[in-house]
């Protein structure tokens, strides 16, 4: 009963820990992301297990970390034109 107990417990604080990881991976690709520093976003999520890779969160972030980086400078002069401000696409982050 005290070896379950233990192991119980070994496995449970192997799993906090693995979604704590997983957590802090996803709030630092999360931050970069909202920084626009795409590479560091894609980086980050880069590290996240494979089993999370497909995921559509991961996904959605690295498709608009992509996005991001390849475009932002080229209508980054459009920013403040009111039409195009209306008319933006915006990709969801979760």
């Amino acid at each position: 009963e005290r070896e379950q107990a233990a192991q119980e417990a070994y496995d449970t604080a192997g799993a906090d820990k693995y979604i704590y990881d997983l957590m802090r991976l996803f709030a630092s690709a999360h931050r970069a992301l909202a920084m626009y520093d795409c590479a560091t976003c894609l980086e980050e999520l880069e590290k996240i297990p494979a089993v999370h890779q497909l995921s559509p969160w991961v996904l959605a972030m690295t498709g608009r970390a992509h996005f991001e980086r390849a475009d932002y400078m080229k209508v980054s002069g459009l920013a403040c034109d009111p039409l195009y401000e209306s008319n933006l696409i915006r990709l969801p982050l979760g």
